[in-house]
């Protein structure tokens, strides 16, 4: 510590021959010096301690807040902003340590950087809010803390991270705001780092959401991630939730529409041939579908036939017709000559001998009448018995030749004629009877021959039916006279 010491001025005015009795000697210390002892001895104040005045007997200490670098000081510093001093009598002032800060001058203590904030350095002077993305949990930080994956912080001097909602993710991080979860994803639970995909049969339409949701009956969903599902196409169903794919119709089965939930069985008269359609089709003309869902059409079997398109059954040929083929689409009416007695026949029989079918489309034969006859199959009209022959019943296979002795002079006949007494027939098959000549004669009907007349008997005229005697006076010598 320097030393000054301080003459008297008695003393110096004794020296200088001046003195005088009576005369007071005063000594006084400057600013920054005091005497703590011997009046006489001014010593500068320490370091720590000042002296702001005069004839100062002791030195200062600097208050809190304050110091004194150097002796002789005749005022104390104030500790600068960052740094404080926490006690008297300091010789220097002390920088905040990180983690705390001095905002003010004169400061007796350092302030701990509040939860929310940090101090990176030495002599801070004030407080650093920690950044979006991190936080400070605890006071006196010299550092913000990033905010962890599956946590964000969205404000300046947060105290604590926060956990991103079920919908939403953080993948990194230092994050200062949590991230929707896409369309076709989701997040179901919090603080997630990344978002799930929508599982194959699954969808998520929205952003944000928290579950994925299973696809409806009617609708599909093939592939992971997808924000929509899939309506089933025409030919095609999904019966439950949740599918990866639509189900083709099976054969004998469509679906007309989109979106369907079951297939439809082909109704009757219907069929389906392929899978995976959208329409039924109609059974031909021909052919039938008897039951639902069927996967073919049936041909109608011969001796029946479908005439229209979308038959369930087919129909029984009609007496009068028949079919000959399978999957006919129409009947055939029996041809004349022909008839069909039973429904179902797939031919029609041909009349027999003695029958005859005039017309189409015939239940029956008919026989032929007296009076005609029919000689072969398949005839179409009965034939007159000519002349010279006749036909006593129905259905007769032939005319009969009028015997001998008998004639037929007409056609169509019944029966044969006896030919008159006067007459005769001599052969059969005749169509007229033969007049007895002259000379001779014919007594009975049926006759094959004529008698001439005997000897003594005459014939005169023809078709006679006796012989006349000889007249008395006359005679007949030869037989067959007609005179």
């Amino acid at each position: 510590m320097p030393v000054h010491f301080k003459v008297r001025a008695s003393q110096l005015a004794m020296g200088l021959g001046l003195f005088a009795p009576g005369l007071a000697v005063a000594s006084v210390c400057d600013v920054g010096q005091y005497a703590p002892t011997d009046p006489a001895i001014c010593v500068d104040a320490p370091e720590g301690f000042y002296v702001a005045v005069t004839g100062a007997t002791a030195a200062t200490a600097a208050d809190p807040g304050y110091f004194v670098p150097m002796a002789g000081a005749t005022t104390a510093l104030n500790a600068e902003l960052g740094s404080y001093v926490a006690g008297t009598a300091a010789v220097s002032a002390a920088d905040a340590e990180p983690g705390y800060y001095v905002a003010i001058t004169a400061a007796t203590a350092q302030t701990a950087a509040e939860a929310g904030y940090f101090v990176s350095e030495f002599r801070a002077t004030a407080q650093t809010a920690a950044p979006l993305g991190r936080y400070v949990a605890t006071t006196a930080a010299i550092a913000a803390e990033l905010a962890t994956p599956g946590y964000y912080v969205a404000t300046t001097a947060a105290t604590a991270q926060t956990a991103a909602s079920a919908g939403y993710f953080v993948a990194s991080a230092g994050q200062s705001a949590q991230v929707a979860a896409a369309e076709g994803s989701y997040v179901a639970g919090t603080a997630a780092t990344a978002a799930t995909d929508a599982d194959p049969g699954y969808y998520v339409a929205i952003t944000a959401a928290t579950a994925q949701t299973a696809a409806s009956a009617g609708y599909f969903v093939a592939f992971a991630g997808q924000s929509a599902q899939v309506a089933a196409a025409e030919g095609s169903y999904v019966a439950g939730t949740a599918a990866t794919a639509a189900t083709d119709a099976d054969r004998g089965y469509y679906v007309a529409t989109t979106a369907a939930t079951a297939q439809t069985a082909a109704e009757a008269g219907y069929f389906v041939t392929e899978t995976g359609s959208s329409a039924q089709t109609a059974a031909a003309p021909g052919y039938y579908v008897a039951a639902t869902g069927a996967s073919q059409q049936t041909a109608a079997t011969e001796g029946s036939y479908v005439a229209a398109s979308g038959a369930t059954a087919a129909t029984l040929a009609d007496r009068g017709f028949y079919v000959a083929v399978t999957a006919a689409t129409a009947q055939t009416a029996a041809a004349p000559g022909s008839y069909v007695e039973v429904a179902g026949a797939t031919a029609a029989t041909d009349a027999a001998p003695g029958y005859y079918v005039a017309t189409t489309a015939a239940t029956t034969q008919t026989a032929a009448e007296p009076g005609y006859f029919v000689s072969e199959f398949g005839a179409t009209a009965q034939s007159a018995a000519p002349v010279g022959r006749y036909v006593t019943e129905s259905g007769s296979v032939a005319a009969v030749l009028a015997t001998a002795g008998y004639y037929v002079s007409t056609t169509a006949a019944t029966g044969q004629t006896a030919a008159d007494a006067g007459y005769y027939v001599p052969l059969a098959g005749q169509s007229y009877q033969t007049a007895a000549a002259l000379g001779s004669y014919v007594a009975v009907t049926g006759a094959t021959v004529s008698t001439f007349a005997q000897p003594g008997f005459y014939v005169p005229t023809s078709a006679a039916t006796g012989q006349t005697a000889a007249s008395a006076g006359y005679f007949v010598a030869d037989s067959g006279a007609s005179a």
